[in-house]
C-alpha cells in the first residue's frame, strides 16, 4: 500500500512515498486430531520488494513458524514468530 506523508519535522521514520509488496504462503500441518481437537503447525514464508521514493527498490523476505490448538468452536490459541529481512536504502 502507497502512503504519501506531507510531515518531514518528525522525530519518527517518515518517508514522503513507500510502497511495500510482500506475498507469502502459509503450509499448515496437523500434529494431533482427535473428534474436534486438534494441535498444528504452521510454516510462513514470503518474498517481496520494498520501494521507497528518492532510494530505490529493494528485496524483503519473511519465513515464520507457530503452533496452534483448538478444542473447539469457541476455544482456539495460538503462537507465530516471524523473521523479517528488510532492504538498507
Amino acid at each position: 500500500m502507497e502512503f504519501a506523508n506531507s510531515r518531514t519535522d518528525v522525530s519518527y521514520y517518515s518517508p514522503s512515498a513507500d510502497l511495500t509488496v510482500l506475498p507469502s504462503a502459509r503450509l499448515t500441518h496437523t500434529l494431533y486430531r482427535r473428534y474436534e481437537t486438534a494441535w498444528e503447525q504452521q510454516f510462513l514464508a514470503g518474498a517481496g520488494t520494498y520501494s521507497q521514493q528518492g532510494f530505490g527498490t529493494g528485496a524483503i523476505l519473511l519465513l515464520g513458524y507457530g503452533q496452534r490448538y483448538r478444542t473447539s468452536d469457541v476455544f482456539d490459541v495460538g503462537a507465530t514468530v516471524t523473521a523479517t529481512s528488510r532492504p538498507s536504502l
